[in-house]
């Protein structure tokens, strides 16, 4: 091979290889972009839900915890749902809560009641509140 032919090749090879770099990162921030636009997500029937890390965690609601948490909106009606478990070692009498709906700067965008009657020990039940609201600024949720 001549010097021309093999400076060709060379140039070739860091083209690919420059190539294949672009690629990479395009795809990672294309990936940080899809994670980050995973937060409401909007199903063919037009319902929206929320789905971060945030919300999926489980919750503590005085010494109770409150997991399996669905925050949805259709027509203009947002709903929460999740489970509250007695995890403690006594039955726990029936008390009335609050849901804050927070933004991801954790400012309280909006407030719910919420009511559990008693609960046994070792006894998971479902909690449900709605209000009209658009939740597509809805990053977490407190219960108090």
């Amino acid at each position: 091979m001549k010097a021309k032919e093999k400076r060709m090749i060379l140039i070739l090879i860091l083209i690919v290889i420059a190539l294949i770099v672009v690629k990479v990162v395009v795809d990672h921030q294309s990936e940080k972009v899809q994670e980050e636009n995973k937060e409401s997500i909007v199903e063919e029937d037009g319902t929206k839900r929320i789905e971060n890390n945030k919300v999926a965690e489980t919750k503590k609601l005085r010494d109770l915890e409150v997991d399996s948490i669905e925050i949805t909106e259709k027509d203009g009606l947002a709903e929460v749902r999740a489970n509250i478990t007695n995890n403690t070692e006594s039955e726990k009498p029936e008390f009335a809560f609050t849901i804050k709906l927070l933004n991801k700067n954790g400012e309280v965008i909006q407030e719910l009641g919420g009511y559990v009657g008693k609960i046994k020990v070792g006894e998971t039940k479902a909690i449900n509140a709605s209000v009209n609201m658009d939740i597509s600024e809805v990053y977490d949720v407190q219960f108090e």
